[in-house]
């Protein structure tokens, strides 16, 4: 059985996260309720992560939500159900060996291997036999000559768009 404790708050399974809990989801949209953007949302604000401040007042952005907007988020998140904690554990994707020792992968070794789904969780074993897999088909024998090839590729293209670019902005002034 799985039945633990949060390892942030220290609440069991089934019992509602403390207040400001990392561990604890957004009902709104399963992110972590901490940091998603849903309080900005909900409390009316133009929450935009690409522009500057990400769309809010620079005071929100620097301090946060004041005491009063955060007590009124609190009240909407309690009034909307909260997510208990609940022991989710991690996963291989492939083999489904529970909690597996996590690595670290450069992100374009993963997407070349694997796509671009990087919430997919593998052990270790896994990850290297879909490497070995991958490299035997293609005839090479390892990753970087050829993830390297892709990333020269799309720089070239790149290279040649900015190019495009800036003399269609000089034509136009």
């Amino acid at each position: 059985m799985l039945d633990g404790e949060c390892g942030d708050c220290g609440v069991v399974e089934g019992q509602l996260h403390k207040h400001g809990c990392d561990m604890e989801r957004c009902a709104y949209c399963n992110g972590q309720l901490i940091s998603c953007a849903c309080a900005y949302k909900m409390l009316g604000y133009n929450y935009d992560f690409n522009a500057p401040y990400s769309g809010l007042p620079p005071k929100i952005y620097h301090d946060g939500l004041s005491e009063k907007e955060y007590t009124k988020w609190l009240a909407m998140v309690d009034a909307y159900g909260r997510i208990p904690h609940i022991i989710m554990p991690n996963m291989c994707g492939r083999c489904g060996k529970l909690w597996p020792e996590m690595f670290r992968v450069p992100d374009e070794e993963w997407r070349f291997y694997l796509g671009i789904d990087e919430s997919l969780m593998l052990c270790h074993d896994c990850y290297d036999r879909i490497k070995q897999l991958i490299d035997a088909r293609s005839g090479l024998k390892k990753y970087p000559p050829r993830v390297t090839e892709v990333i020269a590729k799309r720089n070239r293209e790149h290279a040649k768009m900015m190019h495009w670019i800036r003399s269609r902005a000089g034509k136009d002034t």
